[in-house]
């Protein structure tokens, strides 16, 4: 990708001048990389680690060139950009204006679609135009020619340090889970018509028809969250890890732990959840699971160089026998992904069987499942391991009975009165994997050796 200033919140619009002798037959393309600038670049992450302004490639974007034909505007192409970050090469007509648009809507050759939306617009890419002078004078031109918006200053905003997460997300989303066919419409409002968006940084609405991810506040300036936010939105399309339904709010246990080293209160008493608390099955699973998606956007899944590196953005708690006042590490923390922590068998009590965990666990064991050995399982299989097993996050009993049945549905109870209990352990996940998954027998022992080694066997 070639250096080039860029870019502009929804749509990029530029317009110059061409003179042209009449036998001479030219063609151009036009070109705008997505401008960025993240709060958590440079921890030992192989892509987008460079700090400061960044430009980053617009492939995917959808983008419209228009002529100017007497007092009208003319389409005279549409389509995506290209792995340049560039527009399909047209005739361009002497001594006339021309103008690009580029929205934030996102569309690969397969139909994955994801749209960025501003403050207060609705679910479609709304054009806002905005100029730009192209020095005049008479030129001959005969071939092929690029035209980079190298003189644009443009404001660097919440949508363009999205819009370039999303085409690194979707340039690897076959390898990352995000499956053809589906479409994810991203708030960065949390006052939206929609009202998707309810919190300081917003979650994926992933039930709705809307199909809502929210990235509000100043989460847009943290590259990782933006993908974790996405991670989740993959896990539903997928039917993968997710948060919901497992019986308890994040956190330990429900209860009062004793041991902070367990809890978030390092950040706040209210805080739900944290990398390093202790959570039941379903709820810590599902965050480490998108804390894999959204490192495994930015890192490379062979790690030549380095083990590979995530940024928390929220304060990680320090480990015992440390006694440094804070009593914490400030955000960005830098995750290592592939030596494990075992926070939970570490610091916290625990007992087999016990259905808990914690994030920081479940993102090691994600990605050493993911990375290490010839008997590495691909992110689809992963996933495909909890699509075996019929709703592990939560499952259904008559009340007053012990939760021993994998039911869906609370049929059968007389009368209908049910409890949903709060998971399986994990000798029972294990079971049906062992049934149920599709993988070879020397994946199922990587499964199983990985789940070992990060703690996450309870």
């Amino acid at each position: 990708m070639k250096a080039r200033t860029l870019v502009f919140a929804l749509v990029l619009v530029g317009t110059f001048l061409v003179v042209s002798t009449a036998s001479a037959t030219t063609y151009f393309r036009f070109c705008a990389d997505w401008l960025t600038n993240y709060t958590d670049n440079g921890y030992g992450e192989d892509y987008f680690y460079e700090t400061g302004d960044n430009l980053r490639s617009a492939q995917f974007t959808h983008a419209k060139i228009y002529r100017k034909s007497g007092a009208y505007w003319v389409q005279a192409w549409e389509g995506t950009l290209d792995s340049d970050s560039c527009t399909g090469y047209i005739s361009v007509t002497a001594s006339t204006d021309y103008r690009l648009y580029r929205y934030t809507w996102l569309e690969t050759a397969d139909s994955k679609e994801v749209y960025v939306m501003a403050d207060d617009v609705e679910w479609e890419p709304t054009p806002v135009s905005e100029y730009w002078g192209y020095s005049t004078g008479a030129y001959l031109f005969n071939g092929y020619f690029t035209h980079d918006f190298s003189s644009l200053s443009m404001a660097l905003t919440k949508e363009t340090k999205i819009g370039a997460v999303m085409t690194r997300l979707l340039g690897n989303g076959s390898t990352l889970g995000y499956l053809s066919n589906h479409i994810t419409y991203i708030s960065t409002d949390n006052a939206a018509p929609t009202q998707v968006c309810t919190g300081t940084m917003g979650m994926p609405d992933i039930d709705t028809d809307e199909h809502a991810v929210c990235i509000v506040g100043e989460h847009v300036n943290k590259k990782f969250v933006i993908a974790h936010e996405m991670g989740h939105k993959i896990a539903g399309m997928n039917d993968g890890p997710r948060r919901g339904d497992d019986g308890g709010d994040h956190g330990v246990f429900g209860d009062t732990d004793s041991d902070e080293r367990c809890n978030c209160d390092h950040i706040s008493t209210d805080e739900g959840h944290c990398l390093n608390s202790r959570e039941h099955f379903g709820k810590g699973n599902a965050e480490g699971f998108a804390h894999f998606i959204s490192a495994s956007t930015f890192n490379n899944r062979s790690q030549s160089t380095n083990n590979g590196g995530f940024a928390y953005y929220k304060r990680v708690r320090r480990p015992s026998g440390d006694n440094t006042v804070p009593n914490y590490f400030s955000p960005p923390y830098q995750v290592d992904l592939t030596d494990n922590e075992t926070w939970m068998e570490s610091e916290c009590s625990v007992s087999s069987g016990d259905s808990r965990g914690t994030e920081w666990d479940w993102l090691q064991f994600y990605w050493n499942t993911y990375t290490d050995g010839a008997d590495w399982i691909t992110i689809d299989k992963i996933m495909d391991v909890w699509d075996q097993i019929p709703r592990y996050k939560a499952y259904y009993c008559c009340a007053g009975t012990s939760c021993t049945q994998w039911w869906t549905d609370p049929v059968g109870c007389i009368p209908p009165a049910v409890t949903v209990c709060r998971g399986k352990p994990w000798s029972d996940i294990w079971a049906r994997v062992l049934v149920d998954s599709n993988l070879t027998q020397g994946q199922k022992n990587q499964f199983d050796d990985m789940a070992d080694a990060a703690g996450v066997r309870y």
